[in-house]
């Protein structure tokens, strides 16, 4: 279980349950033989706990608080995983548009991983559910030797008080951490970032949804503290004992005594409770049973869920159930909860960090911002299948701006914005007399097309989507495979020079080295296991798009789909394999040459353009352009084999300056059956850097 701070949310779905092995550290007190009370002392039961740890006293008329709980932690659990969706980036505002930054940044370890125990969607994710159950979260910096942020942890609102201070009303902060409490104040608050739900009647307080909930349904503070707990001990069946009688003082005491000391806690769940004297033992069920009741029932899904801004449907509540059951419903309640409850969260935290972080590392760039990548968040994109299909449709009677809006781009500024559509989706049709500025192809992010063709427009947003992910991924094993030839060169090559580390390395020793690398580096298997799930979805998405494009159920492209992807990753890993094994030979040979020992040698491996974030930048470019356009074409070669139609393919360039000229008339607007290769020899675009692509239509008997 993943514990930060004081409350705990386990990964789990809602309501599931943990059992645990009962503690043997304290044993429960032998009770008074002449009492009417039995319990044995091994017994093991989740009572729910105070926030001091203390057993909280039920009454039997406040049983439904357990179900309250499920409902409230069910929307918690949701909102958090909707809200750590969108990674945190670095984007620079500039008048062509937002473009994200690319490279390293002073920034970029604490936002990929703000601490060893999390990364940034996990910190995101405990910030959504502390701000959901306390109203507040802080985050507290450390900082390395430079002054630069180096990690950050989260704080609940039960962790720290806020007071005044030095003139400001949020001047002091007093943080229990795990080694003992800190004050931040002057100069130290800049390693304080504090979000919270702000409380109109308190300026320093804060008011959780999960306080509006209870005040809405008449819930008294005892029974909210009840519910807090519930959630506090991530909502595992709890057990309540009854007696038919009142019982004394002191039975009652030394009954209390027994079950802290034996029961209560989740630790020591795992054995019965066995109860005497006519005592009932009921545990807390998961769902709605004891919410069920006509309009209470009704009532309490609407406050809740209204005060979390999750619409019923989604976590699966009985009124959300009734009135969603159709498809377009439940996109258009997921659609809800991103523009009234997480959207508005996003630009708050954004907003925060941009001054506490970035502002005082970067004061000069006044437009550069830490932001919420959302590209790829499939509610809040436009369906690009969809609206090709409806700009295909209804294609020539379409103005461009029209288009251009429907997928999401800004309309044009001048009178080629108010032209019919028909003339740009033209194959033959000549370029315009100006040409458009060159899109920027963003690491992260849609970027923001220029050109006039709408096909490649769509494209270009798509492919420079996905780019991020191919880099990061191919990033990753290149550091892998770089370990991976260090410490063979370590084996190989220490144990040639004996003790004397920078003598010249003998070509014997380099020789057996490069046999090595050859025969035991796994770079193909490697290159094949980092990027299949990449070529995966990029094809499905590129075969879900020509699908569209002419018309047909995207399941009669599967076929050729998977042989695609298969053969593409197979071709791929051993293409990337073999380059880098010539490249490290290379690098082996000069430095032998060079007369270089093992350091320098070491060095030059290192450094080898082999595993050089310019290599996975342009594998990422390269192969979302090759793998977009292949799996599409091939794709649609084995529908058309498959079933004896024909389909005709289309070369379409960007049309600017940047397109080369082999890529120019009269290849631009070139058509050919799929499965024929153009005048270049090509089946279908994918050479380095090209940013070329294919439209295709069916061709009609006759034609």
């Amino acid at each position: 279980m993943r514990r930060v701070g004081p409350l705990s949310f386990p990964p789990s779905r809602p309501g599931s349950v943990r059992r645990y092995f009962p503690s043997t550290e304290r044993t429960a007190p032998a009770p008074a033989a002449a009492k009417a009370i039995s319990l044995s002392p091994a017994m093991a039961a989740f009572i729910p706990l105070d926030g001091s740890g203390r057993t909280l006293e039920l009454s039997t008329a406040s049983l439904a608080w357990y179900r309250i709980a499920w409902l409230v932690y069910a929307c918690m659990r949701y909102r958090a995983t909707r809200f750590a969706e969108a990674p945190l980036w670095i984007v620079d505002e500039t008048d062509a548009g937002d473009q994200w930054l690319k490279g390293d940044h002073v920034l970029a370890g604490v936002l990929e991983q703000p601490n060893p125990d999390m990364e940034m969607a996990d910190l995101l994710e405990v910030t959504s559910l502390y701000l959901d159950a306390t109203g507040a979260c802080l985050w507290v910096a450390n900082r390395d030797r430079a002054g630069r942020i180096a990690s950050a942890y989260p704080y609940s609102a039960n962790d720290f008080q806020v007071t005044s201070a030095g003139g400001r009303i949020f001047g002091r902060y007093r943080v229990n951490t795990s080694t003992g409490s800190r004050v931040f104040e002057g100069d130290s608050l800049a390693d304080v970032t504090h979000f919270r739900e702000v409380d109109p009647s308190d300026p320093w307080g804060a008011v959780s949804p999960l306080d509006a909930a209870a005040a809405r349904l008449g819930i008294d503070r005892a029974l909210t503290e009840s519910i807090r707990a519930g959630i506090r001990n991530a909502v595992v069946p709890g057990l309540h004992v009854g007696f038919p009688t009142a019982l004394a003082p002191d039975q009652r005491a030394e009954y209390r005594a027994t079950m802290e000391a034996g029961s209560a806690g989740a630790t020591r769940m795992g054995k019965p409770l066995v109860t005497e004297g006519g005592a009932v033992a009921t545990q807390f069920r998961v769902g709605f049973a004891g919410l069920e009741g006509g309009e209470l029932h009704k009532e309490t899904e609407a406050a809740v869920c209204a005060c979390f801004q999750v619409p019923p449907a989604i976590i699966g509540a009985y009124v959300g159930l009734a009135n969603s059951s159709d498809r377009h419903n439940m996109e258009s309640a997921r659609e809800m909860v991103y523009e009234n409850a997480i959207a508005p969260r996003w630009a708050r935290v954004q907003k925060t960090l941009t001054r506490a972080w970035l502002r005082p590392a970067e004061p000069t760039k006044p437009r550069r911002f830490i932001r919420f990548d959302t590209s790829g968040i499939k509610a809040l994109q436009k369906d690009v299948v969809e609206a090709a299909d409806v700009v295909s449709k209804a294609g020539r009677a379409m103005r461009v701006n029209d288009a251009r809006l429907l997928i999401g781009m800004e309309p044009l500024p001048d009178a080629r914005g108010e032209a019919m559509l028909g003339a740009a989706l033209s194959p033959t049709a000549a370029p315009p007399p100006e040409v458009a500025p060159p899109p920027t192809k963003a690491a992260r992010g849609p970027a923001e097309a220029k050109s006039e063709d709408m096909r490649w427009a769509l494209f270009d947003a798509d492919t420079s989507a996905q780019e991020y992910g191919w880099q990061a991924a191919a990033s990753a094993e290149m550091a892998r495979q770089r370990a991976h030839v260090l410490a063979l060169a370590g084996e190989v090559l220490r144990t040639a020079a004996k003790e004397d580390m920078v003598r010249p390395v003998d070509a014997e020793s380099v020789a057996e080295l490069i046999r090595r690398v050859e025969a035991e580096a796994p770079f193909s298997e490697g290159w094949r296991r980092a990027l299949l799930p990449l070529i995966e979805a990029s094809g499905k998405r590129a075969a879900e798009r020509a699908a569209g494009d002419i018309g047909i159920a995207f399941d009669l492209l599967q076929p050729g789909l998977v042989a695609y992807v298969e053969a593409h990753a197979a071709e791929l890993a051993k293409e990337l394999s073999a380059t880098t094994v010539d490249t490290v030979r290379r690098e082996l040979s000069a430095g032998l040459e060079a007369g270089e020992g093992i350091p320098a040698l070491a060095k030059r491996l290192e450094s080898s353009s082999a595993f050089a974030p310019s290599r996975a930048e342009l594998i990422a470019r390269t192969e979302t352009t090759r793998v977009t356009n292949g799996a599409a074409h091939d794709s649609l070669h084995t529908y058309a084999s498959d079933l004896g139609v024909s389909v005709s393919k289309t070369w379409l360039s960007a049309k600017d300056a940047r397109v080369r000229d082999a890529h120019r008339a009269p290849l631009d607007g070139e058509t050919k059956p799929v499965g024929v290769v153009f005048s270049n020899g090509l089946q279908f675009p994918g050479e380095p850097n090209c940013r070329c692509t294919l439209t295709y239509a069916l061709v009609e008997d006759g034609a």
